[in-house]
């Protein structure tokens, strides 16, 4: 039976990539941008990127001139993102239950739904009070997760999807709080492999009270990722913008 646990597995797996290799540089090129326009982010900035990836993000925030970290649990992700290093990006391997550097970074984010993958809410709290531990007082999150009410009305249980000759089985399903994808395929080297992505249902409120206790006040939400309004009904993402205060 595939590990749901075990995420980490997966994140580390090449076939992780090659599944998504459609996420969309320009879409995020686009949402770093209007992010900007919006919050008035200007260069010199320090900005700590949290569950980076392979830096997709990161590497537009430094084109913009601020001085980008990023961490992320995935060491092959590290790996790959590490190729990218300049004096105004840098990347390592990093747990975010754990602070990175306390009181440093005036922005932090979150992107992509890169939060939500642990086993009960006091982890959840954990890992938002340590990645708020490194902003500067009065320093700003970016959070971005998925809109639960809209994920689970719109789920679709089936699909499958052929990239690089590969023929990927995706199963999804609502199960005790959490939306579960399952993957299956045949590797290249004709091994059936089976991973799993458990990614906890949390709500406006639940993201309201965690802010709360984590000391943040939320300044905006926006609903996609063109910043439009929040509709719980309707949008397809939840991006908070919090403060951190005293």
């Amino acid at each position: 039976m595939v590990d749901c646990n075990n995420i980490t597995h997966w994140f580390n797996s090449p076939y992780y990539h090659i599944l998504y290799k459609h996420r969309d540089e320009t879409e995020a090129e686009s949402f770093i941008n209007n992010l900007c326009e919006r919050l008035s982010l200007s260069p010199g900035l320090k900005v700590l990127d949290v569950g980076c990836g392979r830096g997709r993000h990161a590497r537009i925030l430094s084109r913009k001139g601020m001085y980008v970290t990023g961490i992320d649990i995935s060491e092959n992700n590290i790996t790959e993102a590490k190729k990218l290093h300049d004096e105004k990006l840098y990347f390592e391997k990093w747990d975010m239950r754990n602070p990175y550097k306390e009181k440093y970074f005036d922005i932090v984010v979150n992107f992509f739904s890169s939060f939500g993958y642990f086993d009960s809410e006091d982890e959840n709290l954990l890992a938002l009070k340590s990645i708020v531990s490194n902003l500067k007082e009065y320093g700003t999150l970016i959070l971005d997760y998925m809109n639960s009410e809209w994920t689970v009305k719109n789920i679709r249980q089936r699909e499958i999807v052929t990239i690089e000759n590969i023929q990927f089985h995706i199963t999804r399903k609502v199960q005790q709080g959490y939306v579960l994808k399952k993957i299956s395929f045949i590797s290249k080297s004709g091994v059936h492999e089976e991973f799993c992505e458990k990614l906890r249902i949390i709500t406006l409120d639940t993201f309201k009270d965690y802010f709360k206790k984590a000391n943040l006040a939320v300044t905006h939400l926006f609903g996609d990722y063109e910043l439009n309004s929040f509709d719980s009904a309707n949008s397809p993402r939840m991006i908070f913008v919090c403060k951190l205060m005293k």
